[in-house]
């Protein structure tokens, strides 16, 4: 029989089990633990990444009602299928456009109004003050008519557009160039229906994403585009009449990198989601 540990012998094999223990403390927080503190320190090489965290969702406005059979769910909902982003709804957009703060604790404002004879200079004065304090802007289809006469907002928009061809099916073409937003773009891609707006003028800056050919004008024209205003980045495009564009994968894929651009979110991180379908 062997004797009785001594004290000593008993405090010994305390300190062991401790130390152990604090063994096994030590090896979990260098887990999962570790990781997710890791994912939560911003990458000090990447500006984005220190201005807002990549797990966070970009948060959107979204003023107006799309075009045709288009409503602004059916808009957010294919968005989000590839971008992580929150987006709320106002279609009181004249409302809101009121308050000169009316984008606080947004990355960006999705402006889709349709009201080609609106003149209403306050409701521009604050859209384009916003812009230029660098508040992210993404116009969409008939937002490109709504202030049409007031020559302020074509310097926001990009480019100067008053009417458009008929419906009919457009071939898009990507411009020759690396610009980020397409990404993952094909050379071309069809639709089987949309309106061509025509534009008299592209301002100066502003860098061509996709053009289409007009069969009224019997000439190429601009149909997406990005440039910055003031602080501010815009894209903007004319697609996006009905259905038969909305539904396109290259399409949805245009508007969630466009709207990450315009929010200034690196393309690295993932607020955008692994992009499926694109031909």
């Amino acid at each position: 029989m062997l004797p009785k540990p001594s004290t000593p012998l008993r405090v010994h094999n305390l300190c062991l089990a401790l130390f152990v223990l604090a063994v096994g403390g030590i090896t979990g927080v260098g887990g999962a633990d570790a990781n997710r503190a890791a994912d939560s320190v911003p990458d000090k090489d990447n500006r984005d990444s220190r201005r807002t965290p990549p797990s966070t969702p970009i948060r959107a406005l979204l003023l107006g009602i799309p075009h045709a059979d288009v409503t602004p769910q059916m808009l957010v909902e294919r968005i989000a299928k590839q971008i992580n982003v929150v987006v709320d709804i106002r279609t009181d957009w004249q409302t809101v456009l009121r308050d000169p703060e009316f984008a606080k604790g947004y990355e960006v404002v999705v402006y889709c109004p349709c009201d080609p004879e609106c003149r209403d200079m306050e409701l521009v004065t604050n859209a384009l003050q916003t812009a230029r304090n660098g508040k992210g802007t993404v116009l969409l289809h008939c937002a490109l008519h709504t202030f049409r006469h007031v020559p302020a907002w074509t310097e926001l928009l990009g480019i100067r557009t008053i009417t458009h061809d008929g419906y009919r099916e457009l071939t898009l073409k990507k411009a020759p160039n690396d610009h980020p937003i397409l990404m993952e773009q094909p050379e071309s891609w069809h639709t089987d229906g949309d309106e061509l707006y025509a534009h008299e003028y592209v301002v100066k800056g502003v860098t061509p994403l996709l053009t289409a050919y007009s069969v009224q004008t019997k000439s190429d024209h601009v149909v997406a585009w990005a440039h910055t205003y003031g602080q501010g980045r815009v894209f903007g495009t004319s697609l996006g009449h009905d259905l038969k564009t909305v539904d396109a994968v290259p399409y949805q894929n245009l508007l969630a990198r466009g709207l990450a651009w315009a929010a200034s979110r690196d393309y690295t991180n993932s607020a955008l989601k692994t992009l499926k379908g694109t031909p």
